[in-house]
């Protein structure tokens, strides 16, 4: 029972701790990935 209660625990805050890695990652990388295809198109477009 300890053991299962225990694993129980850490797969809680292993789900909390990937749900916020998940979070964080799908935050930060999506504009990083948007804004330089936005700027290079705007810097080609005055450029061209």
């Amino acid at each position: 029972k300890i053991n299962s209660l225990v694993f129980s625990n850490e797969l809680v805050t292993l789900r909390m701790y990937i749900g916020q890695i998940k979070m964080n990652y799908s935050k930060t990388p999506q504009p990083k990935e948007k804004q330089p295809v936005k700027k290079d198109n705007t810097k080609c477009r005055p450029r061209n």
